[in-house]
């Protein structure tokens, strides 16, 4: 069969594109390596005893469904709602003997980091204040400009052009924060008289850009270090629960998808058409294609004269980081008014790990899909350089070591928490990403959001050749659930623009297919 679009990998990035494909009348398909869908966004089932535990890929949490914001975007234009809880306050973060909760009320957020941080120093509340104002601002605008501009990053007169009448004059000014990084804006409000804020700003821009106060812009930071700011929220039968409501949603509009069909090579033949290749000796065939997979993967499964183009992006983009995962299964001993998730923030570096912080987030206490009553499960992860990871000399003491020092830190930062009412514990390491969601070397994370990144270094939606887009955590915005979501619905709006078949443009389902047929004939 020739399919429209094929998209490679179910992860947010590809299940929002191909949904909304779906949506506009095309014959869509899904290739899934996994056995589920998700991608790094996912849960597995563990049983052990006769319970039944349903962990996360690792510990993440659920942005993106206010105003303007990506998951809700997709949300209304599948007239679908997710089956997730409001969380708040969601987070704390244990730094140097305080317990830091990160209250979504704004005013409250900036007492708190203000008592925490500063009431100790010359510092006062109105610098602080006044640092947080800045912040949440330039967050509102960042997810504001995201979703009218889907041209972004630009490549060529036409996006620039685009880009340029979508975007009133007043915000221009805000764009300067693209060149001023968030350790000089700290300076710049005096908040530096206190390492341990400077500290927290780097672990917390860590979990979400990749980087540090130092290396990142303002500009990308802002919602960065606001996203406790949003709704946070609850998936009830974990982030698996968001992915399968997608899935059920395309499949409904007629979108197929297949599981455990990894792709291991794609070609565009002489005729524009596109051939995939999977590991299971299939050979698929489609007009056009979107790939979630990263760019390094990219690199492999590209063949022919595609090849070149994804190995010079993986090499321009030649650093990311793995992560470390630990899940556990405990008896609930844990205080009811504990908030979801937390960073735990280190005064020396996790073994074999380069990172000085953790994150943790907990199931609800009544999540019985995911776990019996009377228990929770925990998700824990951290930054690791992948290449620790990928050779068998001394695996195993190295994962010991991880798992030891990660318990010893739980029992003395998490309230209620003890190793004695350990059910079951496992710990991952790049090496079984590498294995379990197919990225290459088990990177994770996307490519960090670094300064020295141009606009026009960002990998975007479209490539070099026809009818081949990109989406995921390699692909601008980058990282996280909302982040890659808007990446498929940015690669949707290319495929639209590029063929004169926009939106509001758009006839039934039968007529997007004619249109689009008639739009390659010429």
């Amino acid at each position: 069969m020739l399919y429209d679009f094929i998209v490679i990998g179910s992860g947010f990035g590809g299940l929002s594109a191909a949904s909304l494909l779906a949506k506009h009348g095309f014959r869509t398909l899904i290739l899934e390596a996994a056995a589920v869908p998700g991608g790094c966004a996912s849960s597995y089932l563990i049983k052990r005893n006769g319970k039944k535990f349903l962990f996360e890929a690792g510990a993440t949490t659920i942005v993106g469904l206010d105003a303007h914001q990506p998951l809700k975007n997709l949300a209304d234009a599948l007239g679908i709602s997710f089956p997730v809880v409001e969380i708040n306050p969601s987070m704390t973060v244990h730094i140097s003997g305080k317990h830091v909760v990160r209250y979504k009320d704004k005013l409250k957020w900036a007492e708190e980091c203000y008592q925490k941080f500063f009431a100790e120093t010359s510092c006062s509340f109105e610098q602080v204040r006044d640092f947080w104002q800045l912040i949440f601002e330039l967050n509102d605008f960042v997810w504001l400009v995201s979703e009218r501009n889907r041209a972004f990053p630009p490549t060529s007169l036409r996006d620039i052009w685009e880009l340029y009448k979508c975007n009133p004059i007043s915000d221009f000014p805000k764009l300067r924060y693209l060149f001023q990084s968030t350790l000089e804006t700290i300076k710049s409000f005096g908040l530096d008289v206190s390492q341990d804020f400077i500290r927290f700003c780097n672990e917390q821009l860590m979990i979400t850009a990749q980087t540090t106060a130092e290396q990142v812009a303002l500009l990308y930071a802002a919602p960065c270090l606001s996203y406790t700011n949003s709704s946070n929220y609850y998936a009830y039968g974990g982030m698996l629960a968001l992915a399968e409501t997608l899935v059920r949603k395309y499949q409904e509009l007629g979108g197929e998808i297949r599981y455990r069909e990894r792709v291991i090579a794609l070609e565009q033949d002489r005729y524009g058409q596109y051939r995939l290749y999977t590991e299971r000796g299939e050979r698929y065939t489609a007009r056009q294609v979107v790939s979630n997979a990263t760019l390094w993967d990219m690199a492999e499964i590209a063949q022919g004269k595609l090849k070149p183009f994804f190995e010079r992006r993986a090499k321009q983009f030649s650093f990311a980081w793995g992560a470390v995962t630990m899940s556990l299964a405990i008896e609930n001993t844990l205080p009811d008014n504990l908030t979801l998730h937390h960073q735990i923030i280190l005064d020396e570096k996790i073994p074999h790990c380069k990172s000085d912080s953790f994150f943790i987030s907990l199931s609800m206490p009544d999540d019985y899909a995911r776990q019996p009553d009377g228990t929770r499960v925990l998700a824990i992860s951290t930054h690791t350089e992948p290449h620790v990871w990928l050779t068998p000399d001394g695996y195993a003491e190295k994962k010991a070591d991880v798992e030891n020092f990660i318990l010893k830190q739980l029992e003395q930062h998490l309230p209620g928490f003890s190793t004695q009412k350990i059910l079951f514990k496992t710990l991952s390491t790049p090496k079984s990403w590498q294995e379990w969601v197919y990225r290459k070397h088990g990177r994770v994370g996307g490519i960090p959001n670094t300064l020295d990144r141009s606009v026009f270094d960002l990998q975007g939606a479209t490539t070099p050749f026809k009818g081949l887009y990109l989406a995921g955590d390699t692909v601008y915005p980058g990282q996280g659930t909302a982040g890659v979501c808007l990446s498929g619905q940015n690669a949707v709006y290319r495929v639209l623009q590029e063929q004169s078949l926009l939106p509001d443009r758009l006839g039934s389902q039968p007529q997007a297919r004619e249109r689009l047929s008639k739009a390659e004939a010429q």
